[in-house]
């Protein structure tokens, strides 16, 4: 027995960070961003800071409690062990909310990406399909997804460094060197912080999962370091990607103008910078 539980703790620090990071699905700056647009008058990288900084508080926290209470069970066993069983109890099922809901919105997004590559199936068929795939991946040994999630981090984050070159490129040449070296994405006359909190409440969305990598305790090497440290990583890592993806989208389309469905503007934020084949890769890639 513990032969076994020995060689189930084999996750290292950076393996823990990337199966957070595709939990997190670095790719949904792009699903709200034309929604957190409209709400924050265009100042998305702004309000994703915000939300940063919130969610780094967060993550210390988690550390600590970590250290006090090093098992599996997340924000369940921390509120079990100080406040007690029932506390323990409502934060568990409301945790397990969190677990049930956002995999229904992947395979609801899933759905609009798969209607856009391929507007003759069925939506309904293209979500069980996809959420068939996922339970079937999930079902595989911790080791072997977690070696997998680094191609499927790794696929989305190459694209998006794609979508950055095609935006520089494209607007040096429409407009010059004044449209890339600015801070317009940041401050662009708006001053009122109440959008921008609005924004960062709703980009808090954006970073559901980074606390997931708590639940690992049991499956990683030293855990009391190592667990901590990619809570924190995994946070930081997430809102960096995010922030530099925001700020490019919002340098391309600082309104929503340009949007025929900003609550879907994805399909045409890829389209507009890259064109169809582009939007097809990159619409494959966030799929993964």
């Amino acid at each position: 027995m513990r032969l076994k539980e020995t060689n189930s703790a084999c996750l290292s620090l950076w393996q823990v960070v990337i199966i957070g990071i595709a939990y997190m699905t670095p790719m949904t700056v792009f699903d709200t961003f034309g929604i957190v647009s409209n709400i924050t008058e265009g100042r998305v990288p702004l309000a994703y800071l915000l939300a940063l900084a919130a969610v780094l508080l967060t993550a210390i926290s988690y550390g600590r409690m970590v250290r006090l209470h090093p098992s599996s069970g997340s924000a369940y066993t921390y509120a079990r062990k100080v406040c007690g069983n029932k506390t323990g109890f409502i934060v568990g099922w409301s945790s397990l909310l969190d677990y049930v809901f956002l995999p229904m919105i992947n395979s609801l997004l899933a759905g609009i990406y798969l209607q856009t590559l391929l507007p003759e199936v069925p939506v309904w068929l293209s979500i069980l399909v996809f959420t068939s795939l996922v339970t079937f991946v999930n079902c595989c040994n911790i080791k072997t997804l977690a070696n997998a999630n680094f191609i499927f981090v790794g696929i989305p984050v190459i694209l998006m460094g794609v979508f950055i070159y095609f935006v520089i490129h494209n607007l040096l040449r429409d407009y010059g060197d004044s449209h890339i070296f600015t801070t317009q994405p940041l401050f662009n006359g708006h001053n009122s912080i109440i959008p921008l909190i609005s924004g960062a409440a709703v980009l808090c969305f954006s970073f559901l999962g980074f606390d997931a990598v708590t639940t690992l305790t049991d499956e990683t090497k030293s855990p009391v370091s190592t667990i901590p440290k990619a809570v924190f990583y995994t946070a930081l890592s997430g809102g960096c990607i995010f922030f530099v993806a925001a700020w490019f989208i919002q340098l391309y389309f600082p309104d929503n103008s340009q949007f025929k469905n900003p609550m879907e503007a994805l399909p045409e934020i890829v389209l507009n910078v890259g064109g169809k084949l582009f939007q097809t890769l990159f619409l494959i890639a966030i799929l993964l």
